[in-house]
């Protein structure tokens, strides 16, 4: 049901916490997950996560800048659909790397509000 149905505010997303290591940019990083976060947000709304829950995530991407995995830290509130929808969203983002690093790992915190 939407939000004029129900007169409920559906929940949203926002970055919290961006941390990086391996030649990777925390801002960079964090502005390039902004820009896919309404992708991000109907992953966790299609798969029903309640307001006020942080979502810990811990991405690996390769020497390309390509991400190889997404991982819940944590909780483990999300489904495997949710988990596999999230996933599918950051495997499309490209992060710049520097080029002598073989692979960077950033942790992030998706906050849903």
């Amino acid at each position: 049901r939407s939000e004029r149905e129900t007169g409920v505010a559906a929940p949203s997303l926002t970055v919290g916490e961006v941390s990086v290591s391996g030649g990777l940019s925390r801002e960079e990083a964090k502005r390039i997950i902004k820009n896919d976060l309404s992708a991000l947000n109907r992953c966790v709304m299609a798969g029903g996560i309640g307001r006020g829950i942080d979502l810990v995530l811990v991405v690996e991407i390769d020497a390309s800048g390509k991400v190889l995995s997404v991982n819940e830290r944590g909780s483990g509130s999300l489904s495997k659909e949710t988990r596999r929808c999230i996933e599918k969203v950051f495997k499309k983002m490209q992060f710049p790397i520097d080029e002598k690093t073989e692979k960077a790992t950033m942790t992030v915190v998706l906050r849903v509000g």
